[in-house]
């Protein structure tokens, strides 16, 4: 199962000066992570003015995911006009399918 973690401004608290640096504990380095494992994240963020601030995230596995399909036949023979909507309910992140 693999986790999203993305914010549009994750950042000080109280104040800060932008920009920003990101250090995951997984390796990454912007203020985006992907593919993550269910499980604990830490992250320093480090602003302009060499002001440092840690956090930890916690990444949870859903109990369970269900698909939902919806199909829609084609109206005649030959026509491009089906359509096949599929949704994952219980998923915390994007789901490209």
């Amino acid at each position: 199962m693999l986790g999203f973690i993305k914010w549009k401004y994750l950042g000080f608290s109280k104040g800060g000066t932008p920009f920003y640096n990101y250090k995951w504990n997984n390796g990454a380095s912007e203020n985006e992570v992907t593919h993550l494992d269910a499980g604990m994240y830490n992250v320093t963020i480090t602003d302009w003015k060499n002001c440092e601030q840690s956090m930890s995230i916690i990444v949870s596995k859903p109990d369970s995911i269900d698909v939902v399909r919806s199909v829609t036949d084609v109206s005649c023979f030959g026509l491009a006009d089906g359509a096949i909507d599929i949704a994952a309910i219980g998923v915390y992140y994007a789901v490209s399918l």
